[in-house]
């Protein structure tokens, strides 16, 4: 079975203005703005054409274009999950009510988001094209984001105590109250503010961008019969999509509170008011604060209602993860995954392995790294110095043209994203991240270093594999008997480029008579009664850094993090019981704080109310009539 390209628990905005140019054909909706495509026993509007269109624009075009449904099979799919869609609304307003003003509200606030966000756009636009100045009060909001930000995993259940709980710190600083336009037509009028402003530019800014937006709403309502030329059938324009969204978003916020209310424990509708008044406070007029949100009672209350779900999760999260350990130990010893299948496993990707056999894992580590990268232009010298190199062989020239080249690579340092200073070349780089991790500090803590690395990712790296990843780089010790640059062994212990493997290596300090890296034997000589005494000290070397290490993609600077028997278990079935709590809580990666634990438990907890879900549309489907009219829709199934 093809896998869905969408659930009911998406949030799915079926609004142009979010999909223009996603539909794969163009329709005239003058022959199907009101013709039912499917009626639902209980739920008094029907489904429409137009909305089916609508929905199709929106999310089922991927059927199609991802999944290579025939147009009918998607149209069909499409309406599958709209019917589904309105049973589980209807389901939430049953269950719970009418949307809460807050929910009203923030059913408003998302529309008016959307469309403020395309119109500004659309007034960006105009002023590019005509050379127009900024809005006043715009220029400090030019400077555009040109990097990605470190996310830290958002758990669902957190460690309090000996007990775990629903994580719900993220409402915890939400603000009691924000200001959202009363009605659709205050929010117009905020709109046309700029029209009133005594520059006339700025007038005629506002007018073109007015115009010009409605045009571009418009081609969605073709064959119609709405008129566009005075500024009242212009707002009127508007207005109808505004409410468009709004009726679509009311159906969303309906759909994604039967989730929340699913995971938080919350099964009446006077359970559910509880929650929202201590969750977010009491809300009245244009978002202002009536009673204050208590998060410290509305987590006690929620952890009353779902104390033994959390607690059944947890158990079968601890089993899911004992069962795959002992199915992985069974199979390595009875012979069905050798040893050099591990190897394999471990530079294939860290998904799903929950075992690796000490004697393998002993012979492989972790890095992270961040890539300084050539630009285009960059990388075009670099193939001509490379192509001359081949013709005229000479090597003083290339290494000459090389090293001048490298010398203009560059890079501006981001602050959350955003690029400021002026541009760093790469050993300036070096320099900073040097001084910012200090990884030769013996006093300075691994736990600090890889976090501080991580930091430096964020600040310069180019590589997006290094972008909030579900696992760092993973390389072996160099087992070849050449282990030189040129050799001509295949190096099957890494998928790295050449030289940053061979740098990677070197943090390791693999021994191979002891099986065993990550350390270096330090020397310290004394004299103790005339006689010279030799005293080794075994340093370890995680956390320690490469200098700048070039490549075709530019400068690296690799960090070398883990071990990977730090986080898979590599011990016997007999050590298992007693300590696989370390690798069950251990992130994926060196500095995240995603753990094997979070994702059993995401896996376990998303079909959890998928099934859940799916029961509720079973019921409902079996006490009501669906009626499908397909014959209403068949002229959209063929490619005009």
């Amino acid at each position: 079975m093809i896998k869905r390209a969408v659930s009911l628990v998406t949030v799915i905005l079926f609004a142009s203005i979010a999909f223009a140019g996603c539909a794969l054909f163009e329709r005239d909706v003058k022959y199907y703005n009101n013709i039912e495509v499917a009626r639902i026993e209980g739920i008094s509007q029907p489904i429409t054409q137009k909305q089916l269109i609508d929905g199709f624009n929106g999310f089922g075009y991927r059927y199609v274009s991802e999944y290579g449904y025939s147009l009918k099979r998607a149209y069909d799919e499409t309406l599958d999950i709209l019917v589904n869609r309105e049973i589980i609304a209807q389901i939430s307003k049953d269950k719970f009510g009418e949307l809460t003003a807050q929910e009203a509200a923030q059913v408003r606030k998302t529309s008016f988001d959307a469309v403020e966000a395309k119109y500004r756009e659309t007034e960006a636009k105009i002023r590019e094209e005509r050379k127009w100045p900024d809005r006043p009060g715009d220029e400090t909001e030019k400077q555009p984001e040109t990097g990605v930000v470190y996310t830290p995993y958002e758990k669902y259940l957190i460690k309090q105590g000996n007990s775990f709980k629903v994580n719900l710190t993220q409402y915890r600083d939400r603000p009691a109250a924000e200001f959202v336009h009363e009605t659709n037509d205050d929010f117009i009028k905020y709109l046309d503010e700029a029209r009133g402003s005594e520059l006339q530019i700025e007038k005629t800014i506002a007018t073109e961008t007015k115009t010009r937006f409605v045009r571009f709403l418009s081609n969605n309502e073709k064959g119609l019969g709405y008129k566009y030329d005075t500024d009242k059938q212009k707002n009127s324009a508007i207005k109808r999509e505004l409410v468009r969204i709004q009726e679509q978003e009311e159906k969303n916020t309906l759909v994604r509170r039967m989730q929340e209310a699913f995971e938080q424990g919350i099964v009446t509708d006077t359970e559910y008011e509880e929650m929202l008044r201590l969750r977010d406070g009491v809300k009245a007029g244009l978002g202002l604060a009536a009673v204050a949100p208590n998060f410290n009672e509305y987590e006690r209350f929620i952890a009353e209602r779902n104390q033994t779900f959390v607690d059944d999760l947890v158990r079968r999260a601890q089993d899911d993860y004992l069962s795959n350990v002992r199915i992985a130990l069974d199979r390595f010893e009875r012979g069905f995954d050798s040893l050099d299948s591990f190897k394999d496993k471990l530079l294939g990707g860290l998904n799903g392995l929950y075992f690796v056999p000490r004697q393998v894992a002993n012979k492989f580590f972790t890095v992270s790294h961040i890539l300084v990268e050539y630009n285009d232009e960059q990388k075009a010298k670099l193939a001509q110095i490379e192509a001359q190199y081949r013709q005229d062989n000479n090597e003083s020239n290339r290494n000459s043209a090389i090293e001048k080249l490298r010398g203009e690579v560059e890079v501006s340092r981001l602050v959350d994203g955003v690029a400021t200073g002026t541009p760093m070349t790469a050993a300036e780089v070096l320099t900073y991240v040097e001084n910012y991790v200090m990884p030769n500090n013996k006093t300075k803590s691994l736990e600090r270093k890889v976090n501080d690395f991580r930091d430096c990712i964020y600040m310069f790296n180019s590589d997006p594999g290094m972008q909030n990843p579900e696992f760092e780089y993973v390389i072996g010790a160099d087992l070849r008997t050449d282990k030189s640059l040129r050799s001509e062994e295949p190096d099957t212990m890494s998928q790295m480029v050449p030289e940053f493997t061979k740098a990677a290596r070197e943090l390791f300090n693999y021994n191979e008579a002891e099986n065993r890296g990550g350390v270096r034997k330090e020397t310290t000589v004394t004299t103790i009664n005339g006689q010279r005494v030799e005293e080794y000290t075994y340093i370890d070397t995680r956390g320690t850094m490469s200098g700048l290490v070039w490549t075709d993609y530019g400068a690296h600077i690799i960090m070398y993090t883990r071990n990977i028997h730090d986080f898979i278990y590599t011990n016997s079935i007999s050590e298992l019981e007693s300590s696989y709590q370390n690798f069950l809580h251990a992130s994926t990666t060196s500095y995240g704080n995603k753990t094997a634990f979070d994702a059993i438990v995401e896996k376990l907890n998303k079909p959890a109310y998928s099934q859940y879900e799916q029961q509720l549309l079973d019921v409902y489907k079996g006490k009501n009539k669906i009626t499908l009219y397909k014959s209403n829709y068949k002229n959209l199934t063929k490619k005009s």
